[in-house]
């Protein structure tokens, strides 16, 4: 795997700042579905937020997505349609299908699905209270549940009850991420606002696009710094 160009730095190790620096509470680089997600909480939460995007635009992977995600522990949809299932059930079967398990993590996304799923509904992400049928690895149509993984087959039936898990975003195709990501950052951008980025786009040799919070911002002990002069590289975070 090649070393990424993107570095984090001491403040300490800057030997000068231009004028044009901004801080924030909470810097995140990448506007994908993690960094939208991030960016919310972290808003939500009273925190002053830049969010820093190479591209036009969010999306990233996500937004190339089919929109699917592995979600169970009885969920609003698998109720509805009448499917059963358990957090414990969901773990075991984690654990027995990831070849190198974190435990902990795991354990804690199986606990918390429920939340994540009224989470992203809560914040605009669409999903029906249908099922797709059949088996296949994407259904064309905008019905949400599918099984979506291996837990009808043996070894995993044997140790974890089977319940289909896979939930669509509410679009017919493969559009699903994009429908999702479009939804995220209408949220966001009701409580942020677009920050131009000339200067970082020189510094990094490429496009960028930033969030900005518009909050008032609040005093905090640690805080994040970006430079958007030649002195210190774009692709450089610092902690202060």
């Amino acid at each position: 795997m090649s070393k990424s160009e993107y570095t984090m730095i001491e403040a300490g190790d800057v030997e000068s700042w231009s004028a044009e620096t901004a801080e924030a509470d909470v810097v995140i680089i990448g506007l994908g579905c993690a960094g939208i997600c991030a960016a919310i909480s972290a808003r939500e939460a009273g925190a002053d937020v830049l969010v820093f995007e190479r591209a036009s635009g969010g999306g990233g992977v996500t937004g190339l997505a089919a929109g699917h995600l592995y979600l169970g522990g009885g969920t609003r949809v698998q109720k509805a349609v009448g499917v059963e299932d358990t957090s414990d059930d969901m773990f075991t079967y984690l654990m027995m299908n990831t070849p190198e398990p974190d435990e902990t993590k795991i354990r804690l996304y199986c606990d918390e699905s429920v939340e994540h799923f009224d989470w992203l509904v809560e914040r605009g992400v669409p999903f029906n209270d249908t099922m797709y049928k059949g088996k296949h690895v994407l259904q064309m149509t905008d019905e949400c549940l599918i099984w979506s993984g291996n837990e009808e087959v043996y070894p995993f039936r044997e140790k974890a009850k089977p319940a289909p898990r896979g939930h669509k975003v509410a679009q017919v195709g493969e559009l699903g991420g994009a429908k999702m990501m479009e939804c995220l950052q209408a949220k966001a951008a009701s409580s942020m606002t677009p920050r131009s980025t000339g200067s970082s786009a020189r510094t990094a040799g490429s496009s960028a696009s930033a969030i900005a919070s518009t909050g008032r911002k609040k005093a905090a002990s640690v805080r994040a710094r970006v430079s958007f002069s030649p002195q210190v590289s774009s692709r450089q975070t610092t902690t202060c």
